[in-house]
C-alpha cells in the first residue's frame, strides 16, 4: 500500500523509477501540461461529496421496530453465505429425490444380463 500523496507535492514524483521511462517521459510533448487546480479541488469535492453518507431521512419515513428488524434479516438472508448455504440444500435436495424409492448400493451394481439359452441346431426357413 502506497502512503498519502501531501496535495501540494509534485506529481512527477509519482513517476516510476525507471531511468529510460524517466527519460522519455520527461521528451514527451505533453511534459510540463498538468490539470489546473480548479479541476482537481472539483473532482475532490464530488468525490467526497458522494461518498459521505446520506442524511437520515425524516422519522415518519424511516421504518421503525418490526419493519427494521425485517430489513435487517431481508439483507441478512441475500448475502452470499446465506445463498451458498441455500445451494447446497438444494443440490442436496435434487440428490436425495433423484434416489427415491432406490437402495442406495443400485448404482454401484453391474446389470446382469441374463443368459439365453444356446441352441446349436438352425431350422430349416420355413417355405
Amino acid at each position: 500500500m502506497t502512503a498519502p500523496r501531501d496535495s501540494n507535492a509534485d506529481p512527477r514524483e509519482d513517476l516510476p523509477r525507471d531511468a529510460w521511462l524517466r527519460e522519455a517521459l520527461r521528451h514527451a510533448p505533453d511534459a510540463d501540461a498538468a490539470p489546473p487546480a480548479a479541476l482537481r479541488d472539483a473532482i475532490l469535492r464530488q468525490a467526497r461529496a458522494a461518498a459521505t453518507i446520506a442524511a437520515p431521512r425524516n422519522a415518519s419515513s424511516s421504518p421503525t421496530g418490526w419493519r427494521r428488524r425485517l430489513a435487517e434479516v431481508w439483507s441478512w438472508l441475500t448475502g452470499p453465505r446465506v445463498a451458498a448455504g441455500f445451494a447446497s440444500l438444494m443440490v442436496a435436495t435434487v440428490v436425495g429425490l433423484m434416489w427415491w424409492d432406490r437402495p442406495i448400493d443400485e448404482g454401484l451394481r453391474r446389470p446382469v444380463e441374463p443368459h439365453a439359452p444356446v441352441t446349436t441346431a438352425t431350422r430349416p426357413p420355413a417355405a
